[in-house]
């Protein structure tokens, strides 16, 4: 890797899919132009160590969370973090704190005109609600998705809007957020835990202008490690009862919440 790097000296975008590295990957150089970095299925690694100063996008796709140092990457725009169950669940709440420190300090050293929105997308959450605390370690993001899928889309159909006590929802706490302007979910089937979680953004967003909802499921096949995505079909009472119910619990009365399939 170290080769690669010191040899290419105009790498803009680098792919690193199932590579057999070793257990700590650095990627840095004083010199290096490197923009786009994809790390996908690479099992050995534990440490990954980032010195990049024209990175503005890093991709990790994996079952297991490894250790992230975030050195220097100044420029960092996009920040997509796929990793499954637990470990993600983990990420968010023992590591994303310690991760992404430095998108405080860089934004608050950045000009309001120059800001970058940082992306985050994640895959396998057990509880939707339990991103939440996102918006509490990054109180200045400005773009969130959230991605949903499901290994068993067979039981993913879409689902009536199940009721339930709104006026429960209106009594639990949240904590308000003044930066979010733009909310995606992907992979929405009508779940209630999805439901959940998009409420809470919708509730405690208060400047949030776009929501937008893809309905899909992702069917993951093992043995050919590849995700494939079927589109669902919703009824227009089904869109029209889910936007209502969004838009009753939006703080944000200029929000625009939209509904698309795949």
């Amino acid at each position: 890797m170290k080769c690669i790097l010191a040899n290419c000296f105009n790498l803009q975008s680098l792919v690193m899919s199932l590579c057999n590295v070793d257990s700590k990957l650095c990627i840095s150089g004083p010199n290096l132009q490197l923009k786009d970095l994809s790390i996908i299925g690479c099992g050995y690694i534990e440490e990954i160590e980032l010195y990049a100063s024209n990175l503005t996008r890093f991709q990790y796709v994996n079952y297991s969370l490894v250790q992230f140092s975030f050195n220097h990457v100044p420029r960092l725009e996009v920040f997509s973090i796929r990793l499954h169950g637990e470990h993600l669940l983990r990420f968010l709440y023992a590591e994303l704190g310690r991760v992404l420190p430095w998108v405080r300090s860089l934004i608050f050293k950045m000009s309001e005109e120059d800001y970058r929105a940082v992306r985050l997308e994640m895959l396998h959450v057990t509880r939707a609600t339990s991103v939440a605390p996102v918006l509490d370690l990054c109180p200045l993001l400005q773009e969130l998705n959230f991605e949903a899928s499901h290994f068993e889309p067979s039981r993913y159909a879409p689902q009536k809007p199940r009721s339930f006590d709104e006026r429960l929802v209106k009594k639990r706490s949240v904590k308000f957020h003044t930066q979010l302007k733009k909310f995606g979910v992907s992979g929405f089937s009508g779940r209630m835990r999805e439901i959940e979680f998009a409420l809470y953004i919708l509730r405690s967003a208060i400047a949030l202008e776009q929501m937008h909802v893809r309905c899909y499921y992702e069917d993951y096949h093992r043995g050919k490690s590849m995700w494939i995505r079927h589109s669902l079909l919703w009824k227009e009472g089904q869109r029209q009862r889910h936007h209502q119910r969004f838009q009753r619990h939006a703080i944000s009365k200029s929000v625009k919440i939209s509904f698309k399939d795949l």
